[in-house]
């Protein structure tokens, strides 16, 4: 395996555990898939409705991520008509998220702290959940 391949393995296991301990009950993956036989899909499964992109970098001189990156991150989940998200992190820095501001429109991404986006992806699958209970009482 190429180093950096093993660094954004590695970057993708430190990330499912950090949402994993972020919304409890819920269990992702890396999709191995991909990575040995077609680009351009999601990194990780398991967050209902999202494509995710997983990125981990060494050195930077800002928080902010890479054009590059969302615009792969976008690409993926237009595959699966799934909504985008795109985890990073820096050496010694904290995970960052980026997703659309209207889950509905790319083009206005915003960044904010891994446990914001996993706090509203968690309130949003509860009241999902509680809808279906609700219908199917």
């Amino acid at each position: 395996m190429v180093d950096s391949q093993r660094k954004g393995a590695a970057g993708e296991r430190e990330f499912i555990k950090e949402v994993e301990r972020l919304i409890p009950g819920l269990t992702l993956f890396r999709n191995t898939y991909q990575q040995r036989v077609e680009s351009h899909h999601s990194d990780v499964l398991g967050v209902p409705g999202f494509a995710v992109e997983v990125k981990r970098y060494g050195k930077a001189t800002t928080d902010w991520y890479q054009s590059a990156w969302w615009t792969q991150a976008c690409d993926a989940a237009e595959r699966v008509n799934a909504i985008p998200l795109l985890g990073y992190r820096y050496n010694h820095r904290p995970w960052r998220a980026v997703v659309p501001w209207d889950f509905r429109d790319t083009h206005h991404p915003v960044v904010c702290d891994l446990a914001v986006v996993c706090e509203r992806i968690n309130e949003t699958l509860t009241l999902l959940t509680e809808r279906y209970n609700d219908a199917n009482e």
